[in-house]
């Protein structure tokens, strides 16, 4: 069954999650090693913005991916079946863990 415009709009939205997820763990880490050697140095505390900053939408964008829906089933896209209701995947599936829907067309 071919997926409607809605429902590629909704893969659209958890593809762009997922991206931005793994885009800030990458960029989360060079961040916080260049304000650990910047604050051993200096002593200068507030560098430790940008790494913090970093580290949230790291854990904002996982929080997104982890709840996304499937727009067939309506499921959690990543949720694993036997872990509760939310359950917790690993985003680099390609599939809806409950109907098989694939996240590329």
């Amino acid at each position: 069954m071919k997926p409607t415009e809605e429902q590629i709009r909704a893969l659209k939205r958890i593809i762009w999650w997922r991206r931005l997820h793994w885009l800030s763990f990458l960029l989360s880490l060079p961040a916080i090693s260049i304000a650990v050697g910047t604050i051993q140095k200096s002593g200068w505390w507030p560098i430790a913005a940008l790494p913090m900053l970093t580290i949230g939408l790291f854990a904002f964008s996982w929080f997104r991916v982890n709840r996304a829906r499937c727009p067939r089933c309506g499921h959690f896209f990543f949720a694993q079946k036997g872990f509760g209701p939310t359950g917790t995947g690993f985003p680099l599936q390609r599939r809806c863990q409950h109907c098989g829907m694939a996240i590329r067309r």
